[in-house]
């Protein structure tokens, strides 16, 4: 390989870590301010109200991908369970923003990125999956970050 190929390829896969880099943050930053509008509308409006306008918003957004796939939409696999889930994660954003309207946001987004944590632990426990001891580890080092994080003994 020429000195020319070894400089192009290191190029591309510094550009690419960069365009990875630039995406993880500007996912962040919009994932916040979502957050944060959810937020500013639960305050006025019901969430309902805000799960219609994201289901919309979102309608419009994914249209017309949905309209160049639909014939794979008939050859789903197990077309009751996609729907489960579908509803599922309809409940799961319905409370995330019930519980924004009544407490601060970091406090909900502490308790929602706790999330792994309770899925490991009932994995074990409810689905008796073997779960080793470096992951019980990280179980409970992310639950004493949590705690760190939401300061429970300062809470009045």
């Amino acid at each position: 390989m020429g000195i020319f190929a070894r400089l192009s390829t290191a190029a591309d896969e510094r550009s690419a870590r960069l365009a990875g880099i630039g995406l993880m943050l500007a996912a962040i930053c919009m994932f916040s301010f979502g957050d944060a509008l959810g937020k500013f509308i639960v305050a006025t409006y019901s969430v309902g109200q805000l799960m219609l306008l994201r289901a919309c918003a979102s309608l419009l957004l994914l249209a017309p991908s949905i309209w160049r796939r639909r014939a794979e939409f008939r050859r789903l696999e197990r077309p009751w369970l996609q729907l489960l889930r579908v509803i599922l994660s309809t409940l799961e954003v319905a409370a995330f923003f019930l519980a924004a309207a009544y407490l601060p946001l970091a406090d909900v987004i502490t308790y929602y990125l706790a999330t792994p944590i309770f899925v490991t632990a009932l994995s074990a426990i409810v689905l008796r999956e073997h779960v080793g001891w470096r992951r019980w580890s990280a179980v409970l080092i992310g639950f004493g970050g949590v705690l760190v994080a939401l300061q429970p003994r300062r809470r009045r």
